[in-house]
């Protein structure tokens, strides 16, 4: 296959007979296919109007069997995808998500997903029919959503289906673009701009954006694997926060100022301002304190049985 230059090298395109500049420290890329997260075989194309490496191939047989290239960036909640354009006569491509860390050859480990030239998916060395098969010229859309935990894949823009289930352990570890072929090949990868028609992408699906738009929030671009998040607490979950000790309010005197907490105003006399009141009473309590992540006084009121019992009280400030 003709055209080629070294790899990695910011050149003009896949020359052969060139001079180029071998770039001495590869930086990890915000998008596309990274320099650093590839086998030796792989040559990258820079895409000089998008600035990134879109293009990705091998110039003859590699001695190994499978040979890949992750992408940036990994994604670890939403929906987004990436595309991928064949452009070799007889290119067998695989192409997916995979953990960092784990083998380009998508598809060949557990929690690595891929869709291949023979209509195939696969994911831990097990494969299985999908789809068509693809070849030059096609485009595949690979899709990635981490609310719903499933990865699907289009063809030339017709939807194949869910192709896998994500499971929940790896929720909040970021998933990659990946590729990789057996043999020979050549694609380009559209990751998304929003410069350009269709926000970057060939074709697109519904409901899904370029990982290239991916919020910081929903997104890794490092090859570093992060921790899970935590389960997430509903509000009846939280538990609320320990009233500190007050002393009984003075006679003629302002409402004690109180910071990060709240208290209980006595409204009748004898009785202990953090007494409880049980479900239904009607000595009504007003409660009182200033926040110190809104930075200003507010008063709330327990809930009362009855609205006449609501009256205001002043806040010091």
């Amino acid at each position: 296959m003709a055209g080629w230059g070294k790899r990695s090298s910011r050149g003009r395109g896949f020359q052969a007979g060139l001079d180029w500049e071998e770039d001495d420290d590869e930086e990890e890329p915000d998008v596309g296919w990274s320099p650093i997260d590839a086998d030796p075989e792989v040559h990258l194309q820079w895409d000089h109007l998008r600035e990134v490496y879109r293009g990705a191939g091998c110039p003859s047989t590699p001695s190994r069997s499978w040979i890949g290239v992750r992408g940036r960036p990994g994604i670890s909640w939403g929906s987004y995808m990436f595309e991928i354009k064949v452009a070799g006569v007889e290119d067998l491509v695989r192409v997916g998500w995979s953990q960092a860390g784990s083998s380009r050859s998508v598809g060949s480990e557990v929690q690595s997903y891929g869709y291949g030239g023979t209509g195939k998916k696969s994911t831990g060395g097990k494969f299985a029919e999908y789809g068509p098969p693809f070849g030059q010229g096609d485009v595949v859309g690979c899709l990635l959503n981490r609310a719903q935990r499933f990865v699907a894949f289009t063809l030339n823009g017709e939807f194949l289906g869910k192709a896998f289930p994500i499971p929940a352990s790896l929720d909040g570890e970021p998933l990659y673009p990946t590729v990789c072929a057996r043999e020979a090949f050549m694609i380009s990868g559209y990751f998304g701009h929003k410069q350009t028609r269709n926000a970057g992408l060939l074709i697109g699906y519904r409901g899904y954006w370029p990982v290239a738009m991916a919020s910081e929030e929903d997104k890794a671009e490092t090859q570093v694997p992060v921790q899970p998040l935590t389960k997430r607490l509903r509000s009846e979950e939280v538990a609320a926060p320990k009233p500190l000790s007050a002393a009984p309010k003075p006679a003629n005197s302002d409402p004690p100022k109180v910071r990060s907490t709240i208290i209980h105003l006595p409204s009748e006399r004898g009785r202990s301002p953090l007494s409880s009141r049980s479900k239904g009473s009607t000595a009504a309590r007003a409660l009182q304190g200033m926040s110190e992540d809104l930075e200003r006084p507010y008063v709330r009121f327990t809930n009362l049985p009855r609205a006449v019992d609501i009256r205001p009280v002043r806040v010091l400030r």
